[in-house]
């Protein structure tokens, strides 16, 4: 926050919190400062209380650096397949269905009793979640689960890697394998060191010689929608795995400066 304090630069980079950053971007509108190009951080680049309308004057061209999105085959499908009943434990269905369709299932204590109590809405179960556009559909921008997609795609690998062995062939003391009833952490942790893949969408997963991810980043700019919201464009990706010098792609067609 000091140097956005003390810079007089037409560029500027704001690492920051969105709630943080906040007060000083309402002042910023307030004064009317325009003629700045602001790069944000992960932080704030998909923060709601940032990227509002009201505050565009100033901040419209933004650009920031944002978690990979990608897509999961068949989580959509899923979701929407998904209603109270269908398996053992649908408590949180329920919750999320009475929430969802402002209704109450009877015989149970509802944690929506106040909708329930003005609106007096029964749920049967078989309302349609196609019928309603929320973000729990929506699969169209899935950046932290997307992570967590790959993450659990990676174990699996190594597991498999694991159990395909071969007895004195392994890579442990006495060229040993491991044991898949007894694993140990380290062990596994040696084939996650080891994993290289490429998903379905076509990121690269592997770590490096620290055990770090290779990282991948999506380019964002923000731009006004002709119902003047603010609409977040992919405009390049950094991908770490890519040869060197052609690791960060941009498409300049595409940026408002």
């Amino acid at each position: 926050m000091e140097t956005i304090q003390q810079s007089t630069a037409r560029v500027i980079v704001v690492f920051s919190e969105g709630a943080h950053f906040f007060p000083l971007a309402e002042e910023i509108v307030r004064q009317n400062i325009t003629d700045r190009q602001w790069i944000a951080s992960e932080a704030w680049v998909f923060s709601t209380l940032i990227s509002r309308a009201e505050l565009m004057s100033s901040f419209t061209g933004t650009i920031g650096i944002a978690i990979r999105r990608g897509e999961i085959p068949g989580l959509e499908n899923f979701l929407l397949g998904i209603h109270p009943g269908s398996g053992p434990n649908t408590g949180l269905v329920e919750e999320f269905w009475e929430i969802n369709f402002d209704c109450k299932f009877e015989g149970k204590t509802s944690t929506n009793s106040s909708l329930y109590e003005v609106k007096g809405k029964i749920c049967t179960g078989s309302e349609e979640l196609n019928s309603r556009k929320t973000a729990y559909s929506d699969v169209s921008k899935l950046r932290a689960s997307y992570n967590v997609y790959k993450a659990v795609y990676a174990l699996a690998h190594s597991l498999h890697n694991l159990m395909s062995c071969e007895p004195g062939k392994g890579p442990f003391q006495n060229n040993s394998c491991a044991d898949i009833t007894t694993v140990q952490p380290w062990q596994l942790l040696h084939y996650l060191a080891r994993v290289n893949f490429t998903t379905h969408y076509g990121d690269r997963v592997s770590f490096d010689e620290n055990g770090d991810a290779l990282a991948i980043y999506d380019v964002i700019n923000w731009q006004r929608a002709d119902d003047g919201s603010v609409k977040t464009v992919t405009i390049g990706l950094y991908d770490e795995s890519a040869p060197a010098g052609q690791q960060l792609t941009l498409n300049e067609d595409k940026i408002f400066w």
